[in-house]
């Protein structure tokens, strides 16, 4: 169950970086009010502009991707102790 978990979380975090590097090339770099594009994002100085739900995208993916690690370690340390030496 914790690998599950594992893996979930680095999908998510994988998937977060990856959109936020395609919205870094693909997204304006000023501000468009009439757009809603008034939500900045940094990448090392290169800073566009990203609607309410494009924002919202990448901070669920990297918050799902947090998230899922807990609760991986979570489990992996309340289901350690119950394990038999020897046995996977």
């Amino acid at each position: 169950m914790e690998v599950a978990a594992a893996c979930l979380a680095l999908i998510a975090w994988f998937g977060a970086m990856a959109l936020w590097m395609y919205y870094d090339a693909t997204r304006p770099i000023t501000p468009d009010l009439n757009a809603g594009r008034i939500y900045p994002q940094s990448t090392h100085g290169s800073i566009v502009y990203l609607i309410r739900q494009e924002k919202l995208n990448v901070s669920a993916l990297m918050w799902a991707g947090g998230v899922l690690m807990v609760v991986a370690i979570g489990i992996d340390m309340s289901v350690r102790p119950f394990r038999r030496p020897g046995v996977k």
